[in-house]
């Protein structure tokens, strides 16, 4: 198998993490396809406990139950509005991730179906205590829908989070939660 690895800006990113990419099956294709959480579940099987990248082709991927990762993971699509990650009516969020080391959404729509009755897209919810140098990282990025994030430092400093040229609405009421000094950038 050849390894092949996603660097948007042609340089060379930290320790190569492995790439797997995911495809709708009919506009795109990637390493594993289809239109739900399948192809997402079985990427996230198959990237290394070191983590990776799955990078989402154009398509819009409707999840009808959770997917939730520790791994480090750098989920990257083809642009906002283009790669389309879509929660239905689930009482679970699309994704929990509870890593301890990044997380990274670039370049990607998140948004809760229309008429969804419950369910948050993204919940961020890193364990903290002798943890150090979390890091989390949304570039280029559209959350549309219920988005939660509590970041808990319990007094250490561990935690670093960026927003940069995001977009973030809110239908319904959830929202993010910082717990004690999150030291970080928010644009």
């Amino acid at each position: 198998t050849t390894k092949r690895y996603y660097d948007r800006a042609g340089g060379v990113m930290p320790a190569r993490l492995p790439t797997l990419t995911i495809g709708d099956g009919t506009n795109s294709w990637g390493d594993f396809n289809g239109t739900n959480q399948a192809p997402f579940s079985a990427a996230l099987d198959a990237l290394p406990t070191t983590g990776g990248i799955i990078y989402v082709k154009r398509g819009t991927y409707a999840f009808t139950t959770g997917l939730s990762t520790a791994k480090p993971l750098i989920l990257v699509g083809e642009g906002v509005g283009v790669s389309i990650i879509q929660n239905g009516d689930v009482a679970v969020p699309a994704l929990t991730w509870t890593g301890t080391s990044f997380l990274v959404i670039r370049d990607i729509t998140l948004r809760v179906e229309a008429g969804a009755a419950v369910g948050n897209i993204l919940t961020l919810t890193p364990p903290i205590l002798g943890v150090a140098g979390i890091r989390i990282l949304f570039e280029n990025a559209s959350i549309l829908g219920r988005f939660q994030a509590t970041l808990n430092t319990a007094g250490q400093d561990n935690i670093r989070a960026r927003f940069s040229n995001c977009a973030f609405t809110n239908g319904q009421t959830a929202g993010a939660t910082i717990l004690e000094a999150v030291r970080g950038i928010f644009v």
